[in-house]
């Protein structure tokens, strides 16, 4: 039911601009477990996370759940997205909302996803906003409010959810 942001059709990593203290343009890439790139990708977002840059802190999440140049761990991600989240990532904040909501490495807890798609919706995530109108027109993690529902897939949708303008149908 909820999505986490889209990615490449094919195993992938973000790389991001070293010179841009590990927070510029990103491409995606296939990757290999000894990608020389890869491994630069991950010591510059490190760097960057550990200065407080919440983007940074964002692309480890991304590089932990899905195990790009990194192994693959849950406990990583959410505690590297709850630093970007923390830091106005509102991608980061959707992210750990898919991740509460489904308990997807976490223990699932639908209070908690809420409030995570509401700071993601407060920061301009599009799914974030849909994904909580979801789950006010059903009553799940929060009370059931169809009218704060269509409130908040009006606002997906016309951010550019193509999924909240289906569901507005």
């Amino acid at each position: 039911m909820f999505r986490r942001p889209t990615s490449a059709p094919w195993p992938a990593v973000a790389l991001f601009c070293v010179a841009c203290t590990g927070a510029g343009h990103a491409t995606r890439r296939p990757s290999s477990p000894n990608d020389p790139v890869v491994a630069s990708a991950v010591a510059a977002d490190r760097a960057a996370c550990s200065r407080g840059d919440a983007l940074g802190c964002y692309h480890l999440g991304v590089l932990y759940t899905d195990g790009q140049g990194v192994p693959p761990d849950q406990v990583q991600a959410d505690s590297f997205f709850q630093q970007a989240c923390g830091g106005g990532v509102a991608l980061a904040c959707r992210n750990l909302g898919v991740m509460y909501a489904d308990g997807r490495g976490v223990v699932r807890d639908e209070v908690r996803a809420a409030g995570f798609f509401e700071k993601a919706c407060d920061g301009g995530d599009a799914p974030g906003c849909s994904n909580l109108g979801a789950m006010y027109a059903v009553g799940r993690g929060v009370a059931r409010d169809p009218e704060r529902a269509v409130l908040l897939l009006g606002r997906g949708c016309l951010w550019g959810d193509p999924w909240a303008c289906k569901k507005l149908k």
